[in-house]
């Protein structure tokens, strides 16, 4: 679970981390709601197998889009381009 004031990254599933990631991967091509690809540092554990988190990116990402508790992100890969297109729907008012 991330902490959506930014103080912490983001934790990818072990199915995007094992199926959409490369091996050595350190950047992240992140489209964003408003069109722009951005690069985000991705930081894996080396010592616990397929933990990976956004870090940098993320942190940002959470500061201009005000994300708060419930909110909710939907990740998606297409197929033959490098990024992941990040979602926001707003949790319930």
């Amino acid at each position: 679970m991330a902490n959506v004031g930014g103080r912490q990254g983001l934790v990818l599933p072990v199915k995007i981390v094992t199926e959409l990631l490369e091996e050595d991967q350190e950047i992240l091509h992140v489209k964003q709601p408003n069109g722009h690809v951005e690069p985000w540092v991705l930081l894996c554990n080396t010592k616990i197998q397929k933990h990976c988190m956004l870090g940098q990116g993320w942190y940002q990402f959470c500061k201009e889009q005000q994300l708060q508790a419930g909110d909710v992100l939907e990740f998606c890969h297409f197929s033959g381009q490098h990024f992941v297109m990040v979602v926001v729907k707003p949790a319930n008012p």
